[in-house]
């Protein structure tokens, strides 16, 4: 259990340059550096860190760096309470810059940064328990934040590290085995609509996750296609990869994005496809067919392959259907089909109308139309596929619906989505400022 502490009435800094990143407070047996802790510089600019004091909860315990010392942009600092230990194990592959007398509890508990003024830079309040990640309780890896820019103070922003000893003095490294999903698949375009091989990914923790070094291959190890510096995935969303950049943007035409083209095919029969964290651990992977029991529509009549739950095991073929229309739902939430056998959806005609204004600085008005009774949802998304509103949902009677949507949302490009059964219509959104 965490311990119990004393309410320390600090008031953070708005944006600190300097975080705490990696934390090893309990390492296993077989590889013991002791406790250390690592800063991670996500500033601009390079930073004068002398007079930095590292401390616990206890206002007696500290460690201050040493005088001279500059933290550069982008740059690591490690803080070991044991020197020669922290040499011995990991062998000049990481410097431990100064050493502290005092131990990081096994039970989790507060830890500061000060700068040499006396400021309070940084605070996090680590625990052994869930949410916290509990691997790194005496099992070897660390514990190490998701993402340096997310807020640290947050159980769900930490992870633990993908390796035994972590990545003291470099980018962290962390497991997500059981984060990223290959959530959607068009392996086999129809002829009147073909944006060539595409494939979404998609992220179901509440935080972004860093993408860079990442890598998706498919049967052959050599076809490889490597995610670029920056390369990010928003949380709860999704992020789409396709072979050919030209052809997916022209035939979607603004309504999902392609983050980046891995420039080789998929197999019209059936293969398997990779993606591996920096570290080449596989995170997801899965080999589909076009034979039974995998759904058959998704071979070259138009629908894509879709993931029916992301938490669901996407090795099974029972957990995959065909899209409910053609071209599938790149970026954006899978749609199906919807069962006969539990719910009746007629074959209604449905329409989105041009908004208006669009582009619009404030309000736009959405207007549908059903010639039959009908169960809608009209939503709006952005083009990472997060949901930024719902409009309307539920059983309508025939007729014209209008709609206001007045969010106050950054300026960009966004997508209203009309669904019934299996009938979608979309329109673009611009919003300008």
């Amino acid at each position: 259990m965490l311990r119990l502490l004393l309410a320390f009435a600090f008031a953070l800094p708005a944006t600190a340059q300097v975080v705490i990143n990696e934390v090893n407070y309990n390492s296993a047996p077989t590889f013991a550096p002791n406790d250390w802790v690592e800063l991670h510089n996500v500033g601009s600019g390079d930073l004068d860190v002398s007079g930095y004091t590292f401390r616990d909860g206890d206002d007696t315990n500290g460690v201050t760096v040493p005088a001279g010392t500059t933290l550069e942009a982008g740059g690591f600092l490690v803080l070991c309470n044991s020197l020669t230990r922290f040499a011995s194990l990991y062998q000049n592959d990481a410097t431990c810059f100064a050493e502290f007398d005092f131990n990081l509890a096994n039970s989790g508990e507060l830890i500061r940064l000060f700068d040499g003024g006396g400021n309070l830079v940084d605070v996090v309040t680590y625990d052994d328990e869930s949410p916290w990640p509990l691997e790194p309780d005496g099992s070897g890896p660390t514990l190490s934040l998701l993402d340096p820019n997310a807020d640290n103070a947050l159980p769900s922003a930490w992870g633990e590290s993908g390796n035994i000893g972590g990545t003291p003095g470099a980018v962290n490294q962390v497991d997500l085995a059981e984060t990223l999903v290959i959530n959607e698949l068009n392996y086999n375009s129809v002829g009147t609509f073909d944006p060539r091989d595409w494939l979404e990914v998609y992220n179901p923790s509440d935080i972004p996750l860093d993408l860079s070094g990442w890598r998706f291959q498919d049967t052959d190890s050599d076809t490889v296609y490597v995610f670029p510096d920056g390369a990010l995935i928003p949380e709860d969303g999704y992020l789409v990869l396709c072979r050919d950049a030209s052809a997916f943007n022209a035939v979607y035409q603004g309504l999902a994005t392609c983050a980046g083209a891995f420039g080789f095919g998929l197999s019209n029969d059936g293969e398997q496809i990779r993606l591996l964290n920096r570290q080449r651990v596989v995170v997801d992977s899965l080999t589909f067919d076009v034979a039974p029991p995998w759904p058959a529509e998704p071979n070259g009549t138009g629908p894509t392959l879709e993931l029916i739950d992301p938490s669901a095991d996407n090795t099974d073929p029972a957990n995959w259907e065909a899209s409910g229309n053609v071209g599938g739902t790149p970026g954006l939430p899978n749609d199906f089909p919807v069962d006969s056998e539990t719910e009746t959806v007629p074959n209604v005609g449905l329409q989105l109308l041009p908004p208006y204004p669009n582009p619009s600085t404030g309000a736009t008005t959405l207007t549908y139309t059903l010639d039959a009774p009908a169960r809608i949802t009209l939503r709006v998304h952005d083009l990472l596929g997060r949901v930024v509103a719902t409009l309307d949902a539920g059983p309508r009677p025939a007729g014209r619906y209008d709609l206001t949507w007045a969010a106050d949302v950054p300026a960009g490009v966004y997508v209203a989505q009309l669904t019934s059964g299996t009938t979608v219509s979309s329109r673009r959104l611009v919003k300008l400022r």
